[in-house]
């Protein structure tokens, strides 16, 4: 994972413009506390990995177990194993995780999916290189493929939705700046931005980081806000209901 160095503190992240405040607070203190699937997605030295490393040590709980294949988190893992495609299931098996944290591709999807299947309670952080919604629909897809599982189009997205509540996409800017590009709530076949970064503004400032501007386009579905907020005891707003 070139692009996840040493962890960065999401409070710079957010001073460097990397990220907007509310919701790196969303993120941090609601859910990843709350155990949802969240994939960060993005190209290579994009910034998704180091997000992934800050997000989970600043968000996790004292005695969480994780299991993962990424170095970087090894000293938060539950097991001093290497992992593998050889071995994760076991190793999943074995010591019960709270939640995986891996470096998704296609050596590790089967055995991922079917540690999502057979233990619902374990969460899953991943790390995707993509893009865009697109680009993400043909990685799982690919991945998938390369194991020699083809997935028929009208059931990616449910694949997906059974994999990933939210997705947070990074980008690095023509300057060298990374950038949160936005945010997705994952439903079944329905993918909502959430929030996403305004290069209109970007553009007009040259750069300059006072112009960046991130815009809510909605809110999180209610069904999610609710879960969330239950499970986290942080409110996360959620999509009004017109009685």
């Amino acid at each position: 994972m070139n692009d996840m160095q040493t962890a960065i503190a999401l409070s710079s992240m957010i001073e460097n413009h990397m990220m907007p405040q509310e919701f790196t607070l969303q993120l941090t203190k609601a859910l990843i506390p709350a155990g949802v699937n969240i994939c960060f997605a993005g190209l290579s030295d994009s910034g998704k990995c180091n997000v992934l490393l800050t997000s989970i040590k600043e968000g996790m709980g004292p005695d969480e177990r994780i299991v993962t294949n990424i170095d970087q988190c090894r000293e938060i893992s539950c097991h001093n194993e290497e992992v593998t495609v050889d071995n994760i299931l076991r190793l999943a098996k074995e010591t019960d995780p709270h939640r995986i944290v891996v470096d998704l591709k296609s050596s590790e999807i089967l055995e991922v999916s079917e540690i999502l299947e057979s233990m619902p309670w374990v969460s899953l952080v991943a790390a995707v290189y993509a893009d865009n919604v697109e680009q993400l629909r043909f990685k799982i897809w690919k991945m998938f493929a390369a194991r020699r599982i083809s997935i028929p189009e009208e059931y990616l997205d449910q694949q997906i939705n059974e994999m990933f509540d939210v997705v947070l996409f990074f980008k690095k800017m023509w300057s060298g700046q990374r950038v949160l590009d936005s945010v997705v709530e994952v439903g079944l076949g329905e993918y909502r931005v959430i929030y996403s970064f305004n290069y209109n503004a970007y553009e007009k400032s040259l750069g300059s980081s006072p112009m960046f501007i991130w815009e809510m386009g909605q809110y999180f579905s209610s069904e999610f806000s609710a879960k969330i907020t239950a499970r986290s005891g942080c409110f996360v707003p959620g999509k009004p209901t017109i009685s």
